[in-house]
C-alpha cells in the first residue's frame, strides 16, 4: 500500500529566504509569495516554467513550506509527475484507487513538478485532470512547473493545456551575471568556503548555465582545495573550468588569447590520496578510514548481478588500487551496449589512479536497461535503495536512439525524489576523461 505523505517530501531548506532573486526570477518571486499568502485565491494554477537546474523546484518547496508553517495543519502534497504516474499504476494495480483519488482530491495544496511527463498515457491525464478540476472547485491552491508553456507541452491534452492556464503562467530564466555572484557569495558564506570577490567574478562570469552547475563547481573548487591544503586561486579556478568546458576558451583566456598554461602558469594537478603506511603498518593505524562494508545484495525482480561482472571493478591483490577505500556503486547501460560499458568501467580506473584519488568505485550490482522504450526510472531509483546503494552510474544511451528525449532529466528527477545520488556518462563522452574526474569529485564530496 502507498504512503501518501506527501508533506515529508518538502525540502526544509528551500524557502524564500534562501532563494536569490534577480532580473530573471523576480516576477516569478513574486507571483510564488503572493500565492503562499492567499493560497487558492490570488492564482490558481501558478504554472511555473523554464531549464533545467534555474530554481522551479526551489520556488514551489517555498510555497509549500511557507503555507505550512502559516498552518501546521494543512495538507500539503509534493510530487514529481513521474512519481504520480507510478502511483496511479500502483494503486490501480493494487486495487487501492479509492484511497489515491481520497488522498490526492482532499487536499489543501498540490505542488507537481515537470508535468510535461504526463504526456505518457491517456488514462494519467484522465486520473490528473479530475484531480484537477476537484481540487480547483473546492478553491485549493494548485502550482506545477514544467519545462515549457502550456500551448507548447506537446502529447498534453488541449483541455488540460487550458486548464494549466487558468491561472498565472510564470517564466523563470537563467539568472544574470549580478545574481550568479550572488548566488555564489551566498553558497560560500553558507560552506564557509573562502575565495575571493575577484574569482567569484570570474567564476560567475564564464559559468552561464544554471544554478546547480555554479553552486557543484563551488563545492568542487573547496574539495580540491582542502585536500591539497591550499588556498583557492585563479591557477585552480581556470584549471577546473578548463576540465569543465574542455572546448571552450574562458572569456578571460580568450581575451588574452592564449590560455592559462600558454600564458606560463604553472598549473598543478591536486592530489588525492595521502602517502600510503610503510610496510608493516595498516591503515587503521596511520589514521586512515577503513573499508566501508559491501552490503548484501537484495534480489530484484528483472535484476541479475553475476559473480563475474558484480565484482569487474573489485580490485586484483597486486592492484595499486587495491589500497584504497570502497566506494559502493550501482551501474546502468544500455541493452547491446556492454563493451562499452567495459570501457566505461576502465576509464574510472584509469582516472582514478592517475589522480590518487583516496577510494575506488565496488560495483555492488550492474544492470542494463532498454532505451529504445520508455524506462521506468523510478525502479532504478528503487533497485538502487532495495540494495542500500546511494551511487548510481548511468552510461546513457548512442545519439538518436533512445526512445525518450526526456530520459536524462527523468532520471535525476527519480533519484534526487529518493535522496540518492544519479552521475550520467553521455554515450558521446566515453573517451572523455574530464568526465569521469568530474563524477569523482561529486562522489568525493558525497561521501566526505
Amino acid at each position: 500500500m502507498a504512503d501518501y505523505n506527501g508533506i515529508a517530501q518538502l525540502n526544509p531548506k528551500y524557502t524564500f529566504d534562501e532563494f536569490i532573486v534577480g532580473a530573471n526570477n523576480n516576477f516569478v518571486q513574486a507571483a510564488a509569495f503572493a500565492v503562499a499568502r492567499h493560497p487558492g485565491k490570488k492564482y490558481n494554477p501558478l504554472f511555473i516554467y523554464g531549464g533545467v537546474g534555474l530554481g522551479k523546484t526551489h520556488i514551489m518547496h517555498a510555497i509549500g513550506n511557507y503555507i505550512k508553517v502559516q498552518n501546521p495543519l494543512v495538507k500539503i502534497s509534493y510530487i514529481t509527475t513521474e512519481k504520480f504516474i507510478s502511483e496511479v499504476i500502483e494503486a490501480v494495480k493494487n486495487g487501492n484507487i479509492s484511497e489515491f483519488r481520497s488522498h490526492y482530491r482532499t487536499l489543501d495544496l498540490l505542488l507537481v513538478d515537470d508535468v510535461q511527463f504526463l504526456s505518457q498515457g491517456e488514462s494519467i491525464q484522465e486520473e490528473f485532470f479530475h484531480t484537477f478540476n476537484i481540487l480547483h472547485d473546492s478553491g485549493k491552491q494548485i502550482v506545477l512547473t514544467s519545462d515549457k508553456p502550456p500551448k507548447k507541452l506537446s502529447g498534453i491534452e488541449e483541455r488540460l493545456q487550458s486548464r494549466f492556464e487558468w491561472g498565472l503562467i510564470a517564466d523563470i530564466k537563467p539568472a544574470d551575471l549580478e545574481t550568479r555572484i550572488a548566488i555564489l557569495k551566498k553558497k560560500a558564506n553558507e560552506d564557509n568556503i573562502q575565495v575571493s570577490e575577484k574569482l567569484l567574478l570570474y567564476i560567475a562570469t564564464n559559468l552561464k548555465s544554471n544554478i546547480r552547475e555554479l553552486e557543484g563547481f563551488l563545492k568542487r573548487l573547496n574539495v580540491y582545495s582542502s585536500m591539497e591544503n591550499t588556498s583557492i586561486n585563479i591557477e585552480l579556478v581556470q584549471t577546473l573550468i578548463g576540465e569543465l568546458m574542455p572546448d571552450e576558451k574562458t572569456e578571460a583566456s580568450a581575451a588574452a588569447g592564449s590560455s592559462p598554461a600558454a600564458a606560463g602558469i604553472s598549473v598543478s594537478q591536486p592530489s588525492f590520496i595521502e602517502e600510503q603506511p610503510e610496510s608493516g603498518v595498516s591503515s587503521s593505524q596511520s589514521g586512515q578510514q577503513e573499508s566501508t562494508p559491501v552490503p548484501t545484495q537484495i534480489a530484484s525482480p528483472g535484476v541479475t548481478a553475476p559473480a563475474e561482472t558484480a565484482v569487474a571493478l573489485q580490485p586484483k591483490a597486486s592492484d595499486a588500487i587495491g589500497n584504497l577505500r570502497p566506494v559502493n556503486a550501482a551501474f546502468f547501460y544500455p541493452e547491446g551496449c556492454e563493451k562499452e560499458f567495459q570501457k566505461m568501467k576502465a576509464q574510472f580506473r584509469e582516472v582514478i589512479l592517475k589522480n590518487k584519488f583516496k577510494f575506488y568505485l565496488e560495483s555492488v550490482f550492474e544492470k542494463d536497461y532498454c532505451h529504445t522504450k520508455k524506462v521506468n526510472t523510478f525502479m532504478l531509483a528503487e533497485l538502487c535503495k532495495t540494495n542500500k546503494v546511494n551511487i548510481a552510474i548511468i552510461l546513457l544511451p548512442p545519439p538518436n536512439t533512445a526512445s525518450d528525449e526526456n530520459f536524462e532529466n527523468n532520471l535525476f528527477e527519480a533519484f534526487e525524489s529518493n535522496e540518492l545520488s544519479a552521475e550520467i556518462i553521455p554515450y558521446t563522452d566515453l573517451n572523455k576523461q574530464y568526465k569521469y574526474l568530474n563524477i569523482l569529485l561529486d562522489i568525493t564530496m558525497f561521501i566526505y
